[in-house]
């Protein structure tokens, strides 16, 4: 089995949007529990704390669960600009024996790098390939 489009680390918030019913603020900085976790369902962007993912601890069991539940493979989609960790996907990749395809590129305006409208071509092509090779 393959999961076919994942976020194993990640910073979504460059994203973030106060929902409008948040209107003191208070639910966009409440720390991530059960409650913000199922509104954020219908709310992706509007809690911070639970749009980013860095704990390495954490994806580890989480990526092992998914092995023990017969998973071979994952694809993570998470593009340069949302805090992608290739170094950290290898290692998480190695500690579980899950197989793990990374994406390449970027996403939305929101989260391109400052100096991105200055980067060539070559640049980026050669941003894209380190990543890749983790080198």
């Amino acid at each position: 089995p393959t999961l076919m489009h994942e976020h194993l680390f990640f910073d979504l918030r460059p994203m973030h949007v106060r929902a409008a019913w948040d209107t003191d603020g208070s639910f966009a900085n409440a720390p991530a529990t059960p409650d913000t976790h199922a509104r954020s369902r219908w709310d992706w962007f509007a809690n911070l704390d639970e749009m980013v993912v860095d704990d390495e601890a954490t994806v580890v069991e989480e990526v092992r669960r998914f092995r023990v539940a017969g998973g071979s493979l994952i694809v993570d989609c998470t593009t340069v600009g949302l805090a992608r960790d290739p170094e950290a996907i290898r290692r998480v990749s190695e500690a579980t024996g899950v197989h793990v395809t990374m994406g390449a590129g970027y996403y939305q305006d929101r989260c391109l790098p400052p100096a991105f409208d200055s980067l060539s071509e070559q640049a980026i092509e050669d941003e894209i390939v380190s990543n890749m090779t983790c080198t």
